[in-house]
């Protein structure tokens, strides 16, 4: 909200007046500005410190939480993290934090992962793994520890946590790590143990300073910066409680899940994928679910376990379901779907690209046909990550933009500059076309240099080597630890049907994908009437909740790592 990014705000209070001091970065080091108020409210202060000029976004942002002036103004008084909530779950779990570091202060350190695995600092929080599975157990209760949950799936749960503590450390912990070290000791690190550059880094240096934030238990560090503590206790509230309300939902849906997805009753859940999609409503987030034997290393039965409300999906498999039965084409491809109260599953799909000319052209053809049924429900967002290539089929696999609304734009609206932001009259053409799907090649700009990326679903670009350059850490979690660049494997686009080291071949098949756009169209048209009268399918959509994305995820995720 402000112009320049605020540093620190800190507030003194005295005799009836208070004096707020709001620190900010400025052209000649660090800028100090002091207002004193008499007789103010704490909500004033706040106002006055963060958005001066703009009292209405505050007032507009405390009715979506439901909030009055008046109880935001006691939570600020107070210590509480939500000012519905009034508690600190995220402090007591803080404290346990401290405590399990300062008995394991001494615990050796993780062998070295690979440059693939970009865990840093991972040391200091590997003591929390176990007990972690302790705390997940408690919560959830005997019910789920009946042996119908493979000690990996624990495992992969819990790594999931470490992982994101250690994202959230990464920074802080970097800026400490660094200002202690001597360009010499970097140096020494990377000849290694027997001084000729050959062994591993030394971890000397690393490991003296894991054991000194582990024996305090981060005590030194949360004095510097503790904002880290709340993050830390906030994130392993939030993990203990999604993670619970899943494996408490698998177990309720054993039956549910062998009826719609022949997956058996009396296997265990012996894998658990997470990190597939963006983090929503307390950090849940999408996972893939492996079902198996005990004792067998390969899972054969998988389900996509997804911490949202399914109607929308399942509603448009509904769609796809009376297409097919009215038309003279080919099917097109559906997912099964089974919806719970709040969540819900998704058939598992693979990536699996064309073998040969012949299925090449029918993935283009479908994949017109597909592109005519997304823009006529005003579908978005239609990148590569939310749909999968599947032989000769293109699917959806992320339903949250379907019938996108327009939505206000209250920051351009509220410009002085209105001639220079307004779109054209061909920019408008545009934005309701079928260039609005998001799956037709298209370039967006980012940043200051405006780099030209293609996310579409048919223009990203396949990787042309199995491996890749990226940001990442080298000699990681040793003396010599420092950014650069890494070799890890190259993503690979699921929305396309060739492989690592081909050239996108959409331009190819431009006949086709046009002669399958048409083709749908034609019968789109012919069941228009059908669609939109009462009991329709359209109608299955009424009421439905619905995710709306006001702003890009890199925006989201430029500001959580601020």
């Amino acid at each position: 909200i402000a112009e320049q990014p605020i540093s620190r705000i800190c507030l003194f209070s005295a005799g009836g007046s208070r004096l707020i001091i709001v620190e900010r970065p400025g052209l000649l080091g660090l800028e100090f500005h002091m207002v004193q108020f008499t007789n103010s409210s704490w909500t004033a202060l706040w106002q006055e410190a963060v958005a001066p000029d703009e009292p209405h976004k505050f007032a507009r942002r405390l009715s979506w939480d439901g909030l009055s002036e008046e109880e935001f103004e006691t939570w600020l008084k107070s210590d509480c993290t939500d000012p519905k909530e009034g508690s600190s779950a995220w402090a007591t779990r803080l404290a346990l934090v401290s405590e399990l570091l300062k008995e394991a202060w001494d615990l050796p350190l993780v062998p070295v992962s690979s440059d693939e695995d970009q865990l840093p600092f991972l040391d200091l929080w590997q003591p929390l793994h176990a007990p972690a599975i302790g705390w997940l157990q408690e919560q959830i209760g005997s019910t789920a520890l009946d042996g119908r949950i493979a000690p990996a799936a624990w495992t992969q749960l819990v790594d999931g946590l470490i992982q994101r503590l250690c994202s959230i450390g990464e920074q802080v912990l970097w800026s400490c790590f660094s200002s202690e070290r001597t360009p010499g000791t970097m140096l020494l690190a990377h000849l290694g143990a027997a001084g000729d550059g050959s062994g591993p880094p030394v971890r000397e240096h690393y490991e003296a300073f894991v054991q000194r934030h582990r024996r305090d238990g981060l005590q030194s560090l949360l004095l510097e910066f503790p904002e880290l503590g709340r993050f830390v206790g906030t994130v392993i509230e939030l993990w203990l409680q999604a993670s619970a309300d899943m494996l408490e939902r698998v177990g309720s849906d054993r039956l549910a899940l062998e009826s719609k997805f022949g997956i058996p009753a009396h296997l265990c859940l012996d894998g658990i994928q997470q990190g597939l999609s963006d983090p929503h409503r307390g950090g849940r987030a999408v996972a893939i679910l492996s079902f198996g034997l005990a004792g067998e290393e390969d899972s054969k039965w998988k389900v996509v376990y997804k911490p949202k409300d399914m109607r929308v999906d399942a509603a448009y498999q509904a769609v796809l379901l009376d297409l097919n039965q009215r038309s003279d084409l080919s099917p097109l491809r559906m997912l099964e779907i089974h919806c719970g109260q709040g969540y819900g599953y998704m058939e598992f799909v693979s990536h699996r690209i064309c073998t040969n000319d012949q299925e090449l052209e029918d993935f283009y053809f479908n994949s017109g046909r597909l592109t005519a049924v997304l823009h006529a429900l005003g579908c978005t967002d239609c990148h590569h990550e939310n749909l999968i290539a599947c032989g000769d089929q293109m699917l959806l696999i992320d339903t949250e933009t379907l019938l996108e609304a327009d939505v206000l734009d209250h920051v351009n609206d509220a410009s002085d500059q209105l001639d220079l932001i307004a779109p054209s009259g061909l920019q408008k053409r545009f934005q309701r076309s079928v260039l609005r799907s998001g799956l037709l090649p298209q370039w967006m700009f980012l940043g200051g240099q405006k780099i030209a990326v293609d996310i579409s679903a048919f223009g990203v670009m396949p990787p042309k080597h199995k491996k890749t350059k990226m940001p990442g850490w080298l000699g990681l979690n040793s003396d010599g630890m420092m950014p650069g660049r890494i070799n890890t494997d190259a993503e690979m686009a699921t929305s396309l049907p060739v492989g690592v080291g081909s050239k996108n071949v959409f331009d190819c098949y431009l006949a086709q994908f046009q002669s399958g756009f048409k083709a749908q169209c034609e019968e789109l048209i012919a069941v228009r009437d059908a669609w939109l009268q009462p009991g329709g399918v359209f109608s299955l959509f009424i009421g439905l909740p619905r995710r709306i994305v006001l702003r890009a995820t890199r925006v989201y995720f430029a500001i959580k790592r601020q």
